[in-house]
């Protein structure tokens, strides 16, 4: 019977340090928030949330701080157009959004994760992080304090900078995780990695949604959603500084003893014998890593380890394509056109999305990981594909929607709130009235009401007008809507959030873990930037038939959750053996009978380099003969 986790303190206590790492990838998301999330009608607004707590309490809440620090639109416009009356462009936003996940998919790539991850190791590589996320997030507030384009040029050092500590993050924290975890309760500390991220999240978005309506004015007060992030990034290396190595990487590196140190230090608490067994297929595994020799680009791209990289980096594309991070991104600018109040209800959907990591941790090492990502990719299909079928039956999308940019001193009322679908309803309504119409026609001018062109949706009779230029969702329809987004968020942090970063940590053999990983990272991160683009440019046009293309994802992905091999209280020595039997691509030298615990050697003493080319070789003529035998 497995030691319960409670019993395990020292175990408990490293993996409460290691996922602070997931802080950095957390917190990211507040910056794409400080430029995606630009509401005006929203942050001006009285803040519900508040109201609904008593007098009290509200008053405490202000005292504190808290409801003080985050994104002020108006600092944030004069930081990167040079007035706080000019808004930034849509390309400078999508460059500023874009910008870390450029930078941080090419630090996942294998020859930086050589040097860090695989090289000084998991430890140090989280604490250069944390050392590196404090500076790129006080430059980015610095930006709020001095002169145009300086404040430009700070904020886009940062976001590059950024970049950096999110690359270590998504690829040494979930990997420290997994490489300390007791097999029994694997699943549970791999899915801390996502319950911390979402924590964050939380905390930052509700930091973001309180300044700006408490500050709407402010000038440069920003940089206060920003600052409280410097000390977190700090805590992140401090901690780790006191934290152990791995016991996997220090075999790795031919440190036995103190691997075995570390490992029993780990499970004090447990079973000795079942601590030296653990220790003893650790010892196995690396003894057949050293047979291969040095991990060359060849190996890794390769026979077993090229097949890992496929399935990780499909694994994380799957995860980016389910859109739940587009309502991460996005989620105001998606609600704008079907609720009255889309930042507070982007916010809510964080908690929804946080509450979900919460069950997942607590069942999964019992279900297992494929039966909770099966049913997460189902149920995101059918949500996406009730909410698709809304669009096409009945929301109204107009071709364009407008504002009012410039209003005409000869207009007799110019409502900055109205919204148009042409040009000629503007004029219309703001000037139809004017003693002057050819005057008032000549000096108003009108702007994109939002970046989706979503503003100005409408069901039924709801159609803007010259007259009543207030486009009008039903209720029934928009809170529809609002509750399949928020089954989405829950869902997804049940499921495809957290277990795909822990089952990629779990499936990578640990020879070349770092490199597999920082590809599946890069995979993740690249998908997360075309993200950042390709709803910009399809949802402007398509409006919610976009969203025909997140459900078709979801069908793949659960056809291919399907297939892939349960790991669910096996240890990672014997996940790479089930799935060179998935494959039918022999790796290891060393195959461990389930029934008695025995190992037997299928290759002999072969040299290192008679082992590597039988690694490629044997996969291939293993393919062939199953097709054969299947011809």
């Amino acid at each position: 019977m497995a030691t319960p986790l409670y019993k395990l303190p020292n175990t408990l206590k490293a993996s409460a340090v290691a996922v602070l790492g997931a802080v950095m990838f957390g917190c990211r998301k507040l910056a794409v928030d400080l430029v995606d999330s630009r509401d005006v009608d929203a942050v001006q607004q009285c803040d519900p949330a508040l109201q609904i707590l008593p007098k009290p309490i509200q008053e405490l809440l202000v005292k504190i701080g808290y409801w003080a620090q985050t994104q002020n639109f108006v600092s944030f416009n004069r930081a990167t157009t040079g007035s706080t009356d000019i808004v930034p462009t849509d390309t400078l936003l999508s460059a500023l959004a874009v910008t870390p996940y450029a930078v941080a998919t090419m630090f996942a790539l294998p020859p930086v994760t050589r040097v860090f991850a695989d090289g000084i190791g998991r430890r140090k590589t989280i604490i250069v992080a944390g050392v590196l996320f404090a500076i790129a997030m006080g430059l980015q507030a610095l930006g709020a304090n001095v002169p145009y384009p300086s404040s430009r040029g700070l904020l886009f050092g940062g976001r590059a900078l950024l970049g950096i500590p999110i690359a270590f993050s998504v690829t040494t924290s979930p990997m420290f995780l997994s490489e300390i975890a007791p097999k029994a309760h694997r699943g549970l500390i791999g899915g801390l990695f996502q319950f911390t991220l979402m924590a964050v999240l939380v905390i930052a978005a509700g930091i973001g949604l309180a300044i700006s309506r408490t500050y709407p004015d402010c000038d440069n007060c920003y940089q206060f959603s920003v600052w409280w992030m410097v000390p977190v990034g700090l805590l992140v290396s401090t901690s780790m500084y006191f934290s152990h190595e791995t016991p996997a990487f220090l075999l790795l590196k031919g440190e036995d003893d103190e691997a075995e140190r570390i490992l029993f230090y780990l499970r004090k608490g447990g079973d000795d014998d079942e601590t030296r067994e653990e220790f003893q297929l650790m010892k196995e595994e690396n003894e057949d890593a050293k047979k291969l020799g040095d991990a060359t680009y060849g190996q890794l791209f390769s026979g077993f380890p090229l097949r890992i990289v496929l399935i990780t980096s499909l694994m994380q594309a799957l995860q980016q394509w389910s859109g739940q991070n587009m309502l991460n991104n996005f989620g105001p600018k998606l609600y704008v056109g079907v609720v009255s109040d889309p930042a507070m209800y982007a916010f809510l959907g964080n908690i929804v999305q946080f509450i979900g990591t919460i069950p997942s941790a607590l069942i999964v090492d019992r279900v297992g990981r494929r039966p909770l990502l099966m049913g997460g990719a189902a149920t995101l299909f059918i949500a996406w594909v009730f909410i698709a079928i809304l669009g096409d039956t009945v929301i109204k999308h107009p071709d364009e929607c407008l504002k009012v940019l410039v209003c005409p001193q000869t207009a007799e009322s110019c409502d900055e709130d109205a919204l148009f679908t042409s040009e000629e309803m503007g004029v219309e309504s703001v000037c139809g009235d004017s003693t002057d119409y050819a005057q008032c026609s000549s000096e108003v001018s009108f702007t994109d009401a939002d970046t989706f062109n979503l503003a100005c949706l409408y069901t039924g009779d709801g159609a803007p007008t010259a007259d009543n230029p207030y486009p009008h969702v039903s209720d029934a329809v928009g809170y529809t809507i609002l509750v399949l987004t928020f089954v989405i968020n829950f869902v997804f942090g049940f499921t495809l959030g957290p277990i795909v970063w822990s089952y990629n940590a779990e499936i990578a053999p640990v020879k070349f873990r770092a490199l597999i990983l920082g590809l599946a990272a890069a995979s993740n991160l690249f998908w997360n930037g075309v993200i950042v683009y390709v709803p910009a440019m399809i949802i402007r046009s398509l409006g919610f038939d976009t969203f025909w293309m997140f459900a078709g994802f979801m069908a793949v992905a659960f056809l291919f959750f399907h297939w892939i091999v349960e790991t669910k209280g096996l240890p990672l020595e014997i996940v790479t053996e089930t799935w060179e039997k998935k494959l039918n691509c022999k790796y290891v030298d060393h195959h461990h009978n389930k029934d008695n615990g025995s190992t037997v050697d299928t290759r002999g003493g072969a040299s290192p380099e008679k082992v590597a080319e039988v690694t490629a070789k044997t996969c291939e003529e293993e393919g062939a003969n199953e097709q054969v035998a299947e011809a």
